[in-house]
């Protein structure tokens, strides 16, 4: 009896090890800061095949993956008081004339958390996982999508 008594003691205290293991380990991981977003520039973006739908390896390397992108805020609704999607366009004249620029220059843009209009600045920077992946809106196809962890404002 004693050595089963022993045994379930020792199971238990093996237990508490690697509890406490694994609880300072995620306090350990929690603590380290996420790597910096990549910068992607238009002059990349433009890169892409908008009729093919092929990347060049050097735009690849950005699919899927954590950047912040600098353009201008065209929304996708006429709900003016909350924004929850819209375009990122490069400069402030494809935001208003027709016809819309091509879908390598135009990030179809989601954000996980709608924001107050006012909250929406242009021009902006955008950060989120990009994805190289054609998307049409009323407004024009788009090459790119995003869904945007933060926007915040475009300071010269």
């Amino acid at each position: 009896m004693r050595c089963k008594q022993i045994g379930i003691i020792a199971a238990v205290c093996f237990g508490l090890a690697v509890g406490f293991f694994v609880l300072s380990n995620q306090e350990k991981s929690a603590k380290i800061p996420s790597k910096p977003p990549v910068e992607v520039k238009w002059e990349q973006l433009y890169t892409l095949d908008y009729k093919t739908g092929k990347a060049p390896k050097e735009l690849k390397v950005y699919d899927g993956k954590r950047v912040k992108i600098a353009g201008f805020v065209v929304p996708l609704s006429d709900n003016y008081s909350v924004v929850d999607e819209f375009l990122l366009v490069p400069d402030a004249q494809s935001c208003i004339h027709v016809p819309p620029p091509p879908p390598n220059m135009i990030v179809q843009s989601k954000l996980a958390t709608p924001l107050s209009s006012d909250k929406v600045f242009n021009p902006a920077w955008i950060t989120g996982i990009l994805k190289i992946e054609k998307a049409d809106s009323q407004y024009g196809a788009a090459g790119f999508q995003m869904v945007v962890e933060k926007l915040e404002e475009y300071v010269y």
